[in-house]
């Protein structure tokens, strides 16, 4: 396991997520949840998202007919309630803690201040006018394959 330095986790030996969620959690604010505890209900307004360090959460569904179904169980290192990013947006479950512990609470609002991740590098652009090789020309040079 990385024991990564990050002054953003409030845990005394942070996860490997923790440097990947750096940026996010600089955004928050350390919590505590205690067993038993409801964060949030199936369809409250998505208004934030926690970033767990220690403890065990669950996401359950309730479904017509009063049954409720275990969707996630939720670890150290890992996100809940991503829904608050978009928004308007409602939690499609409800989140509950299984093991006491403690993890970062991100807002909406600081979310929607750091915008969308930019798009990851697609192929390069060609340019107007550029020769291109048939699909069949794998490699070059190859007998019989030219540009158009």
């Amino acid at each position: 396991m990385n024991h990564v330095n990050n002054r953003a986790c409030p845990c005394a030996h942070p996860c490997e997520f923790s440097e990947l969620n750096s940026l996010l959690m600089q955004q928050g604010e350390p919590i505590r949840y205690k067993r038993g505890e409801v964060l949030w209900k199936q369809d409250d307004p998505a208004d934030w998202m926690v970033a767990v360090c220690t403890g065990t959460i669950k996401l359950t569904r309730e479904w017509p007919g009063g049954r409720d179904a275990i969707l996630d169980l939720v670890h150290r290192g890992q996100l809940v309630g991503a829904g608050a990013a978009l928004p308007d947006a409602n939690h499609s479950s409800t989140c509950s803690v299984l093991a006491a512990g403690k993890g970062i609470r991100v807002h909406r609002s600081k979310l929607a201040a750091r915008g969308p991740p930019p798009p990851p590098p697609g192929p390069p652009r060609r340019k107007r006018g550029a020769p291109t090789w048939p699909p069949s020309c794998s490699s070059w040079p190859t007998p019989g394959c030219s540009p158009s």
